[in-house]
């Protein structure tokens, strides 16, 4: 493995990182559009800005979920490390549940989830 290569842990990470985000921009896009269609139409019939201060609310939100990563730090990428560093923690000082601690050790080993006789061995 070269060093550019990031590490099976980093890449779980990424990925759980990205689906957030795609989650949380999903949920905007599918809130925004209806809501976008009713404030245009207000707008043409009584006048205002009210449109165009939503499209601003959408950029400040787009840099806030940061899909790509494009805009360094964002929101939620500060979010998504203050709770890792909080699972981290609870982990390194055992105060994590056995189930949760079972599956974040399968994760790691990149195992497939317990069949019924592994759970009910518990």
């Amino acid at each position: 493995m070269s060093d550019s290569t990031p590490s099976r842990g980093q890449l779980l990470r990424d990925v759980l990182v990205f689906q957030v985000k795609l989650f949380i921009d999903g949920f905007r896009d599918l809130v925004l559009s209806p809501i976008s269609l009713i404030i245009a139409l207000l707008d043409l019939v009584t006048g205002g800005d009210r449109f165009y201060r939503l499209m601003s609310l959408g950029r400040q939100t787009d840099f806030w979920i940061d899909l790509f990563g494009s805009h360094g730090d964002s929101g939620l990428d500060n979010a998504m490390t203050q709770i890792e560093d909080v699972v981290r923690s609870e982990y390194r000082d055992g105060k994590i549940s056995r189930g949760a601690l079972d599956a974040i050790k399968r994760a790691l080993r990149n195992e497939a989830a317990p069949t019924d006789s592994e759970t009910k061995a518990d």
